[in-house]
């Protein structure tokens, strides 16, 4: 039985770099753990708005 977990993380500007550190050691230990087929960590660009995504936020 396979597994697929997506995580999205919303960091403050003035906490990435502390975050990016943490993601580090979290990837160093979850690759030592045994079962793990593929883990990737993807550093995205752009925004979320929770808001607009459950439908809180008025249309533009």
């Amino acid at each position: 039985m396979s597994f697929t977990e997506i995580c999205i993380y919303q960091v403050k500007p003035q906490k990435v770099k502390e975050f990016e550190a943490l993601m580090l050691e979290a990837k160093s230990f979850l690759e030592k753990q045994e079962g793990l087929l593929l883990l990737r960590l993807i550093k995205r660009g752009y925004h979320i708005d929770m808001e607009q995504i459950r439908g809180r936020a008025s249309p533009a």
